[in-house]
């Protein structure tokens, strides 16, 4: 398991946030998240909305730190 207040995880989560789509307000917290290390660093992360929704987010942050979200779904 990752720190979900960890400084890279904290981040993912908000490159996450803005390709989600759009209604669910802000990411009021990471409930979990955990990181893969591959060509770069895969963060997994449970995100709950300001709305109250709950999303599954997978972001790739590659070796030269930038972000690319993998997978993204509502939690129902």
């Amino acid at each position: 398991m990752a720190d979900p207040k960890d400084e890279d995880v904290q981040a993912a989560a908000r490159y996450a946030a803005g390709l989600v789509p759009k209604g669910h307000g802000a990411v009021a917290e990471v409930t979990a998240a955990e990181t893969q290390v591959v060509a770069g660093t895969n963060i997994r992360m449970v995100l709950r909305f300001a709305d109250g929704s709950h999303w599954k987010a997978t972001v790739w942050q590659r070796l030269d730190g930038s972000f690319m979200l993998t997978e993204a779904e509502p939690l129902r």
